[in-house]
C-alpha cells in the first residue's frame, strides 16, 4: 500500500488519508519517516535553493505543486521591487514533516503576485528578514493564500524588522481571500 504515496499528488494524499482508515495509517507512516508523494520538491536534497524550486514549479506547468522545505535556513533571493521571493503560481511551501518550525527558517519574505489561478499555501516555518535587508514584508498577497503554523520573527530588536508581518492588497476589481491560521508574530 505505501506504493501509492509516489502516485498520489499531496493534495490528494494529504485529503484521502481523511476518509479512508487504511489511509490514515500510511499517513501516519510516511510522515514519521518522511516519504513525500510525486509532486514534491525537496529543498535542499532535491534543489539547492528555495529560488530553484519555484522556477521547476513555474515551469512544471502543474505537474509540481510543493515544495517541502528541509531543517535550515533557506535564504530568499530577492526580485528588484519588494526584496521578496516572487510567488507566480499556486504552489505549496512547508516545512519537512516532523520537525519544529522554530528548526525551519526562511531568511527572507514572499511576494504573492496578482492573478494566480488557485490558492498559494505557506505552512510550518519560521520567516524572519536578513539583517542585511530591513523593512520587507514577511507574506505579501496580491491574491489568494493560507498561512497556517507561521512564526514571523524579527531580529531581536525593540520593534519587527518586517515593515508588514502579513500584508493583503485587493484592488477594487480583484478580491482575494487570505486566511491565516496559528499565525505568531515575535521578536
Amino acid at each position: 500500500r505505501l506504493q501509492v504515496i509516489s502516485f498520489l499528488p499531496f493534495k490528494d494524499f494529504s485529503l484521502v488519508h481523511r476518509i479512508c482508515h487504511y489511509f490514515k495509517k500510511d499517513w501516519n507512516f510516511s510522515r514519521k519517516y518522511r516519504l513525500y508523494p510525486k509532486d514534491c520538491l525537496i529543498v535542499p536534497k532535491d534543489c539547492k535553493t528555495l529560488r530553484t524550486a519555484m522556477q521547476k514549479v513555474e515551469s512544471s506547468k502543474g505537474r509540481l505543486t510543493t515544495v517541502i522545505l528541509d531543517e535550515g535556513q533557506h535564504h530568499v533571493e530577492p526580485d528588484n521591487e519588494t526584496n521578496c521571493e516572487s510567488i507566480k503560481c499556486s504552489v505549496n511551501i512547508f516545512g519537512a514533516w516532523g520537525i519544529d518550525k522554530s528548526k525551519i527558517v526562511v531568511l527572507g519574505g514572499f511576494k504573492i503576485i496578482k492573478n494566480i489561478c488557485g490558492n498559494v499555501h505557506l505552512g510550518n516555518m519560521s520567516i524572519r528578514p536578513p539583517i542585511s535587508r530591513k523593512g520587507l514584508h514577511g507574506v505579501m498577497g496580491l491574491s489568494s493564500f493560507t498561512v497556517e503554523n507561521v512564526v514571523l520573527k524579527g531580529n531581536g530588536g525593540d520593534h519587527l524588522d518586517y515593515k508588514h508581518g502579513v500584508f493583503v492588497d485587493g484592488a477594487a476589481n480583484h478580491s482575494i481571500v487570505a486566511r491565516c491560521k496559528n499565525v505568531q508574530v515575535s521578536q
